[in-house]
């Protein structure tokens, strides 16, 4: 009888849709969706429910294990549960507003349409999708999201023409813009980077070297996504050690 109930839960386990994936769209200074992309099929009733996620900065004085209350910052009340409201605020409380979550069942993505575009410098600190709670997201088959615990994804951001970081393989990775424009790389908190690159302001004059210093195991490092770097001579996008999951014209 243990056996039989262990195993239940471990088929609940092996079950359970995740978050795979976070993409912004739009330029840096306006971006205009989030796509979120799972392991899985959604639920459309609670997966398209503007609730169940929340995006933005972390107000100053904010407690808690990480630095701050996440369960306070992310789910107080924000307006979206008035009827009625005229003129929806663009940020509450440090948060992005939404005005939809629109669920592709093709692709198992959300796509998240802000009330208006924001300034990803600003708001892409941390993303938190609710896997607990009244506003639990539910896979498919009614199983709620990450096994009942919430999603968190925080990032730090390093602007600047010249930027390093080390990746999870413990390379150094380093990108080089040239001529006008800027780099802003959103790293992810955490074990791996995984970075999201805006490149901003740049002309056919511009262009971007890419280097990765070999770590313990392979000179191959992971980008999450690489935005606005077309139409330049960029090193980054036809490197073979930069495997990159997106790119964004």
């Amino acid at each position: 009888m243990t056996n039989a109930f262990v195993q239940r839960l471990e088929s609940r386990e092996m079950l359970s849709t995740t978050l795979t994936g976070v993409e912004l769209v739009g330029p840096v200074s306006a971006v205009n969706s989030i796509v979120l992309t799972f392991s899985g099929p959604l639920d459309p009733a609670t997966s398209q429910n503007v609730l169940g996620y929340a995006f933005g900065r972390i107000p100053p004085g904010s407690t808690g294990s990480s630095g701050f209350n996440i369960g306070d910052l992310f789910f107080r009340k924000t307006g979206h549960e008035t009827p009625n409201v005229k003129r929806p605020k663009a940020v509450k409380g440090g948060k992005i507003q939404f005005s939809s979550a629109v669920l592709d069942t093709a692709d198992d993505t959300i796509t998240l349409t802000p009330v208006k575009p924001f300034k990803a410098q600003q708001f892409t600190h941390i993303l938190r999708v609710r896997g607990m709670g009244a506003h639990a997201i539910n896979d498919a088959s009614g199983i709620p999201l990450n096994n009942g615990v919430d999603e968190v994804q925080q990032w730090k951001l390093r602007q600047g023409k010249v930027i390093r970081y080390n990746d999870s393989h413990g390379n150094k990775v380093i990108l080089k813009l040239h001529g006008p424009g800027k780099l802003y790389v959103f790293l992810r908190r955490g074990s791996d980077p995984n970075p999201t690159i805006f490149v901003d302001g740049v002309r056919a004059a511009s262009s971007i070297a890419a280097t990765v210093l070999n770590g313990k195991f392979s000179a191959v490092t992971d980008i999450n996504e690489v935005n606005g770097g077309q139409g330049i001579a960029n090193a980054l996008l036809n490197n073979p050690n930069f495997i990159i999951a997106k790119t964004v014209p």
